[in-house]
């Protein structure tokens, strides 16, 4: 599951060039964030220019509900986007790395 939907983290933009923070219908994607997920078989993907891809679900109505995407439907986006999402795991081995290298 993501860290937190929406949260910005503070201190990992490294990890910002491979994670997202959660899945969404409509999301401006690299090629390291491609790589990390699982099956984006239902999704458009469109490059954009080099390096930049324009990831968006084939069915995007749910997606601008006026409460957000059902569960069913966030659940197989996140299933989709499998590790390209930014989970607390990664938050705690990048800021433990960070540390390591201060020789804290």
């Amino acid at each position: 599951a993501p860290a937190a939907r929406g949260r910005f983290y503070l201190g990992l933009r490294d990890e910002e060039s491979e994670y997202v923070p959660d899945a969404y219908g409509v999301q401006l994607l690299t090629a390291a964030h491609l790589a990390r997920t699982d099956d984006l078989s239902g999704w458009s993907i469109q490059q954009l220019s080099p390096n930049k891809y324009l990831v968006q679900a084939l069915s995007i109505e749910p997606w601008f509900e006026q409460t957000g995407p059902d569960s069913d439907t966030l659940e197989a986006a996140r299933v989709s986007f499998g590790d390209a999402i930014m989970t607390e795991d990664v938050i705690r081995s990048a800021r433990l790395a960070r540390l390591q290298l201060r020789g804290e």
